[in-house]
This record gives C-alpha cells, structure tokens and sequence, in this order.
C-alpha cells in the first residue's frame, strides 16, 4: 500500500490540504502497469501536463502504477523487465501533479520556504529552486527553441546548438500531417512532453497525437501493414526484435546532427545508440542498492558476493536475468566478455558457481518495490533493483539508502518508426530535433534516465522542480558508467527456456541433466 503523501510545508492549511488531497488519491485504484501477453493493451492520450508552479512532491511510497495497482512477478513480466519501474516512477508524479494545481492554489500567499528535499533553511536563504510549491515563479512555456526549459525560477537556460531537423527538401505543410507517437504515460511520457512533444509542435508546427502503451511487443504487432502510429518508443530488446522481424523502417541516420563541438555522431552517440532501425534517446539501469547505514560499505560489485566482508541478507529478483550477469562480472568477467562467457558451458557453470557462493544468504524479490523497504526493515544489506526506482526511494521516501554503480546493467529505449507508417519524414525530423542534446538534456531534468549522447552531458542541471543535480542519478552519467554493462535482450530471447529451468533447478537445489547445459550458440 502507498503511503500517505506527507505534508511537504509548514502551514498548516497547507498540509489540511494535501492530507485531504492525499486521502483521495490514494482511494483511486490506478491502471496496473503492464498488461498480459495476450491482452489488447489500452491506448489513451496521454493526460496534459501542468505548466503551474507545481513542485513534484517525492515523499509518496516509491510504487509502481499508483495506489492499488497490482504488480506482476519476476516470471509474468514483458519484455520491458524496467515496465514497473518507469511507471513508479510516474506513479508519484501522476499523483503529485493532482496535487499540485490544489496546493498551488492554497499556498499563493504563503513565503518561501526550503524544499521537502533539503535541510530546513532560513527562508530568506532560500534559493529559487527551493520555493514553495504556490509560491516558485511557474516553469517557463516551452518557446519552440532549442534550449532547455530552465525550468529554475526563471532563470535564463544555457544556449545550446541548433538542431534544426536537416532535409533536402523542403518538409510537408504542416496542416497535412498529425504525427501519431506511441509512448509510455505517467513521469516519462510528461518528462516528453514537456522536452519534446511541445517544443517540436511550438517550432515546427506540426500536431502530436500521442498514445500510450505499456511496451508489450503484441501491441506493434497488432498494428500491421497500415500503422496507425507515426513513431513508437521501444526498449532496445523490443526495438531489436522488431527490427529483425521486418516491423520498422530502416533509419538513414543523415538528419542526426553531429554535437556542438562538431563531433561526430559515433563519438557523441554512446555505443549501441544508432542503430538501423532506431536512434536510442535514453537509459535505464539495473543497479545494486544497499544501505547507507552499514559500518562498511561496499564500493564494488564484488562487495556484494563477500559476506565475510559484509555480513548480512542480499536481495536478487528470482530470475536468471540480471543474476547471472552480477555473478560473472563479480567473478572477474570483463562487461564485454558476459554474453560470450555465457554462452559456454563453462561459463554458465562458473555464473552458478558464483551464485552458489552466497546462496544461504539471498532472499529472492518477485515485485521491484520489495527491495527498498527490506533493506530499510534489515532484513538485507543490499539488493539489485532499478535506478528508477532507486531514485524514488532516495530522493522521495528519504529511505536510508545509496547505489552503488559498479557494472550496472543499463538499456536504452529507442525512437523507431514502424513499417509503413505515415509522414516518414517528419518522423524523422521529429527523432533527429528530439535526440539533439538540449532536448536530450532536457528530459534528463525531469526524469533519472541518462542520455544517449555525451554531449548532452554539458546542458544537465538541477531537476525541474528540485533543489538537486540530476547529474549523480544518471545511468549515462560517466563516473557512473564507466564499468556499465549493456543488456543484451536478443540473446536473452534466444536463450531464456534453457537458462529459466536451468536456474529453477538451482533454487530448489536439483541438479539439472548435463546435455541441457550444452553451449549455446548466439545470433
């Protein structure tokens, strides 16, 4: 269950308010975040985003889909194993956003004071990002420029280089086209809107009529030879699936622009960010979270499969994905070597081996929110978990707790365009404005995903609407990325069957027969 929204000012007609607001909000039983395999999944517009003054209120419990939501176990998920995540991590902010039109309206005369999420301070110390909820000057309207909305007061945002999209000719009237873009709802299709959605349309002129989908790969399916959708949002094991079935258009990657200090895109772009059939503009990660309250802390992956060092309970999900790969990298195995080394007997012996060494100390997660409040309960030292909802936690739950990046797990999600869908071209000029490095830096303020391109990089300051760097959240944030590993989702859809009994036989402590342990070959 959620927990109360906490009252986040001191007045007290203000915490009357949110209280009552709170009450409601948690009555209303929220869409679960993410359909079966065989279910239709609901496509609606996603819901406008508010331009008030509003501050996103981080104090609710970190979970996914909204109050009552129904989380689905390790062994129901989709493809998207980051689906629950992304949506807790929209979850607060969909809240908080009927919030804020309430509370803004109740605090208009109230003085500043110091966010929820910093140490009380003398209100005239107060800076700008600090300000009460009703009393912060409002975000400033996206204008249709480059620039990322500043979105701190009202100070001036940093200039940053064009990204006109680049065509030989010129684009459609804009009259004739509505671009149709299938994305995800709650925080990041907000986070979105307010980086791309908007500014495109303010610049360009070009409408957006945006859906929702929970990510299942059924619904691209479903959309067949005659897409109703423009553009979709894929996680990179979707975007390769659908690339090698024939579901999307091949990308020429002549309308990217390079980065402001003209380097070229492969060294701007992260590896694996441009591919044929789609341009990455973000990541997520799978990270290890442990507790801030530990005499000893661990500072590397390995600290994790060292409990003389550390003593303690270690929470993993209770599947073979992410798990294996902890072990492997723990065991020495290079980030660039796992895929390779698990493919091999040899390999998946030593993963199991590895796993084997700390198994009397593992308590198995089946739902990403178990993780946080069984660390906090002492019930484990650490866990794996997502940095998406890490960040909830930390920065809205206030729980005591820190992640450690060391040979994080990370994805990213990609623009694609299905094929045979309309207005190619200014799908295009949607992707190459939409993945220049201001917007980029943009959505990186609203929400814990880190660019795709290292440029961007230099645009990131605080959060929208927090009195905090975003930078340190980022999966793609380099001193965080350094030793990351990139999921491979393909050859997790080529291999899972014989990984999933393999690593059920290890739970229960069966052996499984020798033949079934066979090397693997990879695609």
């Amino acid at each position: 269950m959620q927990k109360d929204v906490k009252v986040i000012r001191g007045h007290s007609v203000i915490g009357l308010a949110l209280a009552v607001i709170g009450a409601a909000i948690l009555s209303v039983p929220l869409a679960c975040a993410q359909t079966a395999p065989d279910a239709s999944p609901a496509i609606e517009a996603v819901p406008e985003v508010g331009t008030g003054a509003g501050q996103l209120s981080l104090d609710s419990d970190p979970q996914p889909g909204g109050p009552a939501a129904e989380e689905k176990s390790v062994e129901e998920k989709s493809a998207d194993p980051q689906a629950e995540d992304r949506d807790q991590t929209t979850a607060a902010s969909e809240d908080n956003a009927q919030v804020r039109g309430e509370a803004s309206e109740a605090q208009t005369a109230a003085p500043a004071e110091p966010s929820a999420s910093e140490p009380q301070q003398p209100v005239a110390a107060a800076p700008k990002e600090e300000q009460a909820a009703g009393t912060a000057a409002p975000a400033p309207a996206q204008t249709g420029s480059d620039e990322p909305a500043s979105g701190n007061g009202g100070e001036t945002a940093q200039p940053v280089a064009s990204e006109q999209p680049a065509a030989e000719d010129p684009l459609p009237d804009p009259k004739d086209v509505t671009l149709t873009i299938a994305t995800w709802a709650g925080a990041y299709g907000q986070a979105q809107k307010r980086a791309f959605f908007q500014p495109f349309t303010n610049r360009f002129g070009y409408q957006l009529d945006t859906v929702t989908y929970d990510g299942d790969y059924e619904a691209l399916e479903k959309q067949g030879d005659a897409p109703e959708w423009s553009l979709v949002d894929l996680n990179g094991e979707a975007m390769v699936r659908a690339c090698d079935e024939n579901r999307l258009e091949r990308i020429d990657h002549s309308f990217l622009k390079p980065s402001p200090d003209g380097a070229p895109l492969s060294e701007d772009f992260l590896p694996g960010a441009v591919h044929p059939c789609g341009i990455a503009s973000s990541a997520w990660s799978a990270i290890v979270v442990y507790d801030r309250r530990l005499g000893v802390k661990p500072t590397s992956l390995q600290d994790f499969f060292d409990t003389g060092k550390i003593p303690g309970k270690r929470l993993l999900p209770k599947q073979p994905r992410y798990s294996l790969e902890l072990a492997l990298m723990a065991d020495g195995v290079a980030p660039d070597q796992v895929y390779a080394t698990l493919a091999t007997k040899e390999g998946q012996d030593r993963a199991f081996a590895k796993l084997s060494s700390i198994k009397d100390d593992i308590l198995w997660w089946e739902k990403p929110s178990e993780v946080f409040d069984r660390i906090v309960k002492n019930e484990a030292v650490m866990g794996l978990a997502f940095n998406g909802r890490a960040f909830m936690a930390i920065v809205g739950a206030k729980q005591p707790l820190e992640i450690l990046w060391d040979r994080q797990i990370y994805t990213f999600d990609y623009w694609a365009i299905p094929r045979g869908a309309k207005h190619q071209r200014v799908a295009k000029a949607f992707i190459g404005f939409a993945t220049g490095p201001g917007p980029l830096a943009d959505q990186a303020r609203w929400i814990p995903y880190g660019p795709a391109r290292r440029s961007a990089f230099a645009l990131i300051g605080k959060h929208g609407e927090l009195n905090l760097e975003m930078k340190p959240y980022l999966p793609t944030y380099e001193p965080n990325f350094s030793s990351a590993l990139a999921f491979d989702g393909a050859f997790w859809r080529s291999h899972e069957n014989v990984f999933s009994q393999r690593f059920a036989e290890w739970v229960e402590g069966r052996q499984l027969p020798v033949q079934k342990e066979a090397a693997l070959s990879r695609k």
